[in-house]
């Protein structure tokens, strides 16, 4: 090969590396060198992980895996994704991404699937994390449950979940096509560049913290069906104390650990045996616990806000948002208004509640953002 050549190759090459640029990898190319995918991840954490890995396009991870739609619905079940496709994508056996896949009846109800996995009044997709995760992980990731308006707190620490950067006060989440700012890691906030792990962790009381993670359980296992994911949830970590407890072994509970990872575990003993065999659809299962509120826009209709904080949690509702503020967390996407959904606009000013509309109307044709 002549230098002139040579010389030109390099500068296509050069060129392709540009990010932004989201043609540059056939189809059928294949991503050697991908971390794989860690337990309980998210496929959006994935594709933002094997973009800086290997230096390319976040985009252009999710077009080789076959996804066409906004990502932050690929996350959630919303499509059937090509496991096949994926697995020849990035070397990995197709078993080991099991996990990415979410009972199929998603497909078939993103209204209700959008309403617990975006914050509508806001037009975004609802991210959490836990900060004692992010600084235990060798390589911080997001969790699929973390997805969802109910995940609350975390199985493992049993810390609230946080769903903003705590310096910048704005959303944990990251635009795929920002180019402003680019981290290298997920623990660092993508507005500020913060580091999301730098913050005392905010808990509720013991007897509260118990209930929050048995109504979060409830809600997991009415989205998830009989999925590994339902696993997942309930905190590996804290799995196997119950036998030894069995077994005969001494544990101490005057430590506060130990009493929340007994508890977890005994918890999650009793979620696993207690699968229904067959479940409603997802209407029927969230309908008694959706935020709704009647608009008219095209036509008359309930607009479904997220998740109605009474519904959920019942009198303990009275209390959590107090803890919430005292240390310094926000769930978006749960409401605590008692009033009816139905009395007027619960509220919300109109203008917001048309953008709602807009935001839930564009998801129903995934529309890539």
């Amino acid at each position: 090969m002549s230098r002139k050549k040579l010389i030109d190759n390099l500068v296509a090459l050069q060129k392709t590396r540009t990010f932004g640029i989201d043609t540059w990898i056939p189809s059928h190319q294949r991503l050697l060198g991908s971390p794989s995918l860690l337990p309980g991840e998210a496929l959006s954490s994935w594709c933002w992980r094997i973009s800086g890995h290997l230096k390319i396009p976040f985009l252009s991870v999710a077009k080789t895996f076959g996804i066409s739609i906004s990502i932050h619905l690929a996350d959630v079940g919303c499509i059937l994704l090509d496991l096949e496709k994926i697995s020849i994508s990035v070397s990995k056996p197709p078993e080991t991404l099991i996990g990415l896949l979410w009972p199929e009846t998603f497909a078939d109800n993103w209204d209700i699937v959008s309403c617990l996995t975006t914050v509508p009044l806001e037009g975004r997709p609802l991210y959490r994390y836990c900060e004692n995760c992010f600084s235990e992980d060798v390589e911080p990731y997001i969790r699929q449950v973390w997805r969802f308006s109910f995940a609350y707190v975390c199985p493992v620490h049993g810390s609230t979940l946080r769903d903003h950067c705590f310096h910048c006060k704005k959303p944990f989440f990251w635009n795929p096509n920002q180019k402003k700012f680019r981290v290298a890691s997920l623990r660092y906030c993508v507005h500020c560049g913060g580091d999301l792990c730098d913050v005392s962790s905010s808990f509720f009381p013991l007897k509260l913290r118990f209930h929050v993670l048995a109504r979060q359980l409830d809600m997991v296992k009415m989205v998830c069906e009989n999925s590994p994911i339902v696993e997942d949830a309930l905190g590996g970590k804290n799995r196997g104390y119950f036998e030894f407890v069995r077994n005969g072994v001494v544990i101490d509970l005057t430590s506060e650990k130990n009493v929340m990872r007994l508890y977890m575990d005994v918890l999650a003993a009793l979620s696993l045996q207690d699968q229904a065999a067959e479940w409603p659809d997802l209407h029927t299962r969230f309908a008694p616990y959706l935020f709704k509120t009647r608009v008219k826009f095209d036509v008359e209709s309930d607009l479904c806000l997220g998740l109605d904080g009474w519904s959920v949690f019942g009198s303990e509702a009275a209390v959590l948002p107090s803890y919430l503020q005292l240390g310094g967390c926000t769930w978006s996407g749960t409401y605590w208004s008692m009033l009816e959904p139905t009395q007027g606009n619960g509220g919300v000013p109109s203008d917001e509640l048309h953008a709602a509309w807009l935001w839930m109307e564009r998801l129903k044709t995934a529309k890539p953002t």
